[in-house]
C-alpha cells in the first residue's frame, strides 16, 4: 500500500506513536543527541580498539554493546565510548537503561514479528518507506533499508544487524537537546583584563577553572594525571598530580597573563624541592625552571605545589605531542629525579593547549 503526500503527515504522526510504544515496551532509550551550544570533545574507539577524538554537534546514541560499553554513530561509523565519558558529555543519561545489542535479532528479507514492525515503523517515520507497517520484512523494506544505509555511508546490504536497527530507531526518536551555558561566560572575569585573544581558546571547548579571589586559574581539558612513584621505604613516598594547560594569573597591576604551563602537585614524605623540568615530544625538547613553588604540611606528609611556565618553544613541544605519540617529562628535585610519561588519551588536549599559544 502506498500513501500520497496529503496523508503523509498523519501517517508519520501515527508511526511515531507506534514507534514510541514499541520502544517503551522494549525499554529502548536510543536517541539522537544535539548539543545546542557547546560542542563536546569525546574520546571514543573503533571496534578494533583504535582510539579516536571526535567532535560533533549531533550524536546518534545507540545503546550498549556486549561488554557494556556505549555505542554511538558519528560520520558514517560506529564508535565505542566509555559510559563515564558519555555521562560527562551528556549529564542525566541513564546508561543502565540503554538498550543492549543482545535485545535485537538480525533482520533480513523474510523476517517477521515485532522487530520487523519496529524497523518498518522507523523507516516510515524517516521517509524511506511508504505504506502501513505490518511486521513482514519484504522487498520494499529491503530497498528502503538499502537507501538508508547508502545515505549513512554504510554498505547497502538490505539486512539489519543489531547496530543498524539501533541506529534507525535512534534517528527516528525524539531528539534530546543538551543545552550548556555559553563557554564565553566562564571567561568574563578575565575578558577585559587580558591582552590575549580569547576567541580561539573559547572555541576550543577546554575547561576553565578560575579562582576569582586568588586571581589564578587553568584552561585545560580537565585531565588530572596521577603518578605514584613511591619506593619501598616510608621516607621514599612520592605521589604526583600533573595538569597541563594555559595558566592564568594576575600581575601587580591586575592585568591577566595567560601562558602554557605545567602544574605539579606532590605529596611526599620529604620535600622534593623541584628545581627544573625537562619536557620532550619526539625530537623536540626543552628545559624550564620552576616558576612558582609553595609547600605545606598534611600530617606527616609534605604537600608541594609547583608551576612551570613555558615559552613559545615549550608550547611547540606540547603542540607536537599528539603527532609524536608521546610527551615525556622529567622532574629534577633536590633528592632525586622523576620521569613521567603522559598517557596517550591526554595527548590530544595537551597538543591543543600548545597550538593555542600561537593563536592568542
Amino acid at each position: 500500500m502506498t500513501i500520497n503526500k496529503a496523508t503523509r503527515k498523519t501517517v508519520c504522526a501515527a508511526c511515531a506513536v507506534i514507534l514510541t510504544l514499541i520502544m517503551v515496551a522494549g525499554s529502548a532509550l536510543a536517541q539522537p543527541i544535539y548539543f545546542s551550544q557547546m560542542v563536546p570533545t569525546i574520546t571514543a574507539s573503533h571496534s578494533e580498539g583504535d582510539e579516536i577524538i571526535v567532535q560533533s554537534r549531533t550524536i546518534q546514541l545507540l545503546g550498549l554493546n556486549e561488554e557494556g560499553q556505549c555505542v554511538i554513530f558519528i560520520g558514517g561509523q560506529y564508535l565505542i565510548v566509555d559510559p563515564a565519558v558519555l555521562t560527562e558529555a551528556v549529564p542525566g543519561v541513564d546508561v543502565e537503561a540503554l538498550p543492549s545489542v543482545t535485545a535485537f535479532e538480525p533482520l533480513a528479507n523474510g523476517s517477521q514479528g515485532n522487530g520487523a514492525l519496529a524497523l518498518q515503523t522507523a523507516l516510515v517515520s524517516l521517509g524511506y518507506l511508504e505504506g502501513n507497517p505490518d511486521g513482514m520484512f519484504g522487498g520494499m523494506t529491503e530497498e528502503a533499508l538499502k537507501a538508508f544505509q547508502a545515505d549513512q555511508g554504510l554498505e547497502p546490504t538490505g539486512e539489519a544487524d543489531a547496530l543498524l536497527q539501533m541506529l534507525i530507531l535512534s534517528m527516528a526518536s525524539e531528539q534530546l537537546d543538551v543545552v550548556k551555558s555559553d563557554p564565553a561566560d566562564a571567561f568574563k572575569p578575565i575578558a577585559d583584563r587580558t591582552a590575549a585573544n580569547l576567541e580561539p581558546v573559547i572555541e576550543s571547548g577546554l575547561t576553565f577553572d578560575y579562582d576569582d579571589m586568588a586571581g589564578v586559574g587553568l584552561i585545560y581539558d580537565g585531565t588530572d594525571m596521577e603518578y605514584d612513584l613511591s619506593g619501598e621505604s616510608d621516607i621514599d613516598q612520592y605521589v604526583f598530580t600533573l595538569r597541563v594547560g594555559l595558566y592564568v594569573r594576575e600581575d601587580e597591576s591586575g592585568a591577566v597573563l595567560i601562558d602554557p604551563a605545567l602544574l605539579i602537585d606532590c605529596v611526599c614524605a620529604r620535600r622534593p624541592m623541584l628545581g627544573d623540568v625537562v619536557i620532550k615530544a619526539g625530537g623536540a625538547k626543552g628545559s624550564y625552571p620552576v616558576t612558582e613553588l609553595s609547600s605545606a604540611l598534611d600530617g606527616a606528609r609534605s604537600v608541594e605545589h609547583a608551576v612551570v611556565i613555558l615559552d613559545d618553544a615549550g608550547a611547540a613541544v606540547l603542540a607536537g605531542a599528539e603527532e609524536a605519540g608521546e610527551l615525556r617529562i622529567r622532574l629534577n628535585g633536590t633528592y632525586q629525579s622523576f620521569d613521567l610519561d603522559v598517557p596517550a588519551e591526554a595527548l590530544h588536549g595537551i597538543s591543543l593547549v600548545g597550538a593555542l599559544k600561537a593563536k592568542m
